[in-house]
């Protein structure tokens, strides 16, 4: 990637997105991974690969990469819907009905639960 044009890699969330709204969410996934690789704690970048994920069907991965995305940034409500569904998903409906139902403000700073 040291190579690739700085323009590529900040578009890289929104093309990863475009494939998901196509169906392709095993090309999504790839764009998307290369951009977490890029800009490791980006909210953006975390959700829509763990949208690439939960697409897939890899929910544990999906669950992993949605709990990165940081509380306060604007990407943690569909993180957080996100992963309830992923644990739904992978036969943890209790947890994920707890999660759904807690307060997005009553664990504190930090990353989701």
């Amino acid at each position: 990637l040291a190579s690739t044009d700085p323009d590529r890699l900040a578009d890289l969330p929104n093309m990863a997105r475009a494939y998901l709204a196509l169906g392709r969410p095993d090309k999504a996934l790839v764009l998307a991974e290369q951009a977490v690789d890029e800009a490791p704690g980006d909210a953006e970048r975390c959700l829509v690969e763990a949208q690439a994920q939960l697409a897939l069907g890899a929910y544990a991965d999906a669950a992993d990469s949605f709990s990165q995305v940081p509380r306060g940034s604007r990407s943690y409500p569909a993180a957080r819907l996100g992963l309830t569904q992923a644990l739904a998903a992978s036969g943890l409906g209790t947890l994920a009905q707890e999660i759904s139902a807690a307060s997005p403000h009553a664990h504190g700073r930090g990353q989701l639960p």
